[in-house]
């Protein structure tokens, strides 16, 4: 992901609304970390909420401006604004509040994804009387992370469009409930998971796959990742195979998250498929047919070499 936000400043009063034409707007280019405390600070009291919701608003601001930054522009200018049409920034003060910029560190160590991509994390105020709504309902489009859930207390009348974290909602289950960012974050988003960046590793199975994967690390923010690149060449296999296997395994035991780059025709990342299957761990598969019966055979195999069996 790029260093610096751009950010179109449709919004110079401060209330949620554009007052400037679009082409009149200023663009601003901000540090990632500077822009996710501002936004925390003017769509959360930063002051006095929990700091798990912090967190969780923080990297929903953060995938939110991913899914735009990565070709779906909300702007012809830029991929956000800085109005309640986008995310709210440089509301309520100049200077980010200190623990909105802890939620800020706290975020930029992570990825909220589905099916290994940044979501189009959205978020409102308030629900609507205790449930959230789908995308289908509201937008017209079902996004699958996108569901309706049942929140935390009886909010009342919705305020926003209710799809997605419910931000009041959020706050309840911190103090209430004493849930994680993480479990916020997952129960208003189905299916989506919080990754640790640390934890990250790619696989790549062919050597047309590495312009891809390159683009796909630098979306993420995780240009610095261990890349496994166990190629074929000759019918030969560069490398230690069962090395790669092994160092995989002991990667996702560690509770990291793994990324297979498949192209359809090499056969080491089905056996990577079939440990990280048998381990029962994350693991991120980018054009991969599941219906190949090769994978239960090597699943088999792996699950007897983990065992010491033959």
């Amino acid at each position: 992901m790029a260093e610096h936000v751009q950010v179109l400043m449709v919004d110079t009063t401060r209330d949620g609304e554009a007052d400037v034409a679009e082409h009149e707007a200023e663009v601003l280019a901000v540090d990632m970390p500077d822009y996710l405390a501002s936004v925390v600070t003017s769509e959360m009291l930063a002051s006095s909420w929990p700091m798990p919701a912090l967190r969780a608003q923080a990297l929903a601001a953060k995938s939110f401006l991913q899914f735009a930054t990565d070709g779906r522009w909300r702007h012809e200018r830029a991929p956000v604004c800085n109005s309640t049409h986008c995310q709210c920034y440089g509301y309520r003060a100049q200077v980010p509040h200190p623990r909105a910029v802890q939620a800020a560190e706290w975020a930029m160590t992570r990825q909220l994804l589905h099916k290994g991509r940044p979501i189009e994390a959205v978020y409102s105020s308030r629900c609507d009387h205790g449930r959230t709504r789908s995308s289908a309902d509201v937008w017209g489009g079902k996004v699958p992370y996108l569901e309706p859930v049942e929140c935390e207390g009886d909010h009342g009348a919705r305020r926003g469009h209710a799809v997605g974290m419910c931000q009041t909602g959020a706050q309840r289950f911190a103090l209430t409930q004493h849930w994680t960012a993480e479990q916020i974050l997952e129960h208003y988003y189905t299916g989506a998971q919080v990754a640790e960046l640390a934890g990250l590793a790619f696989v790549i199975a062919s050597p047309s796959l590495r312009l891809a994967a390159e683009e796909l690390m630098m979306q993420l923010g995780a240009e610095d990742t261990p890349v496994y690149e166990p190629y074929w060449s000759d019918k030969t296999l560069l490398g230690d195979p069962w090395g790669y296997v092994q160092a995989l395994i002991q990667r996702i035991r560690d509770g990291g998250e793994v990324y297979v780059m498949w192209d359809g025709h090499s056969t080491l990342e089905l056996v990577l498929l079939g440990a990280a299957l048998t381990l029962k761990k994350h693991l991120t598969l980018a054009h991969l047919n599941q219906s190949d019966p090769v994978i239960t055979l090597l699943s088999y195999m792996v699950a007897n070499a983990e065992t010491g069996t033959s």
